[in-house]
């Protein structure tokens, strides 16, 4: 049986798929879960450099911190699903109905959770700044 990491060329030999032939992959799999996946990495790099170069605490962790947790916890789950979902055979509706409410359920999550953080980092920042 032929591993998901392997693809058979016209001449039958196996060979391994670079970064760019999965995310093809992935993209022509369920193209909701493979952007959302995708941009929660974004969203982990950004996050990644606010942890660095923001001060900013709020009550004990760094401002940053919570956002990149859900953006790596999210970005599993969704190339994890995704990942699942090619194995489900015969439901195409079905798979097309979960990888659309799961990538919508988890940005909207992802957008909630940023705007938090945003709003609380705003009003410790202005508290800090009048005392």
């Amino acid at each position: 049986m032929m591993d998901n990491l392997e693809s058979r060329s016209r001449a039958g030999r196996t060979r391994v798929l670079g970064p760019r032939g999965h995310l093809r992959r992935a993209w022509a799999s369920s193209r909701p879960l493979t952007f959302v996946g995708g941009a929660m990495l974004l969203t982990l790099a950004a996050t990644m450099v606010g942890l660095f170069l923001d001060p900013r605490v709020l009550p004990g962790a760094p401002a940053w911190l919570k956002p990149a947790k859900f953006a790596v916890s999210i970005a599993i789950y969704c190339f994890t699903l995704l990942w699942l979902l090619t194995f489900v055979r015969g439901h195409p509706l079905l798979v097309r109905l979960v990888a659309w409410a799961t990538a919508v359920a988890l940005g909207m999550e992802m957008v909630i959770i940023a705007a938090h953080k945003a709003v609380d980092a705003r009003r410790k920042g202005r508290r800090w700044l009048t005392t």
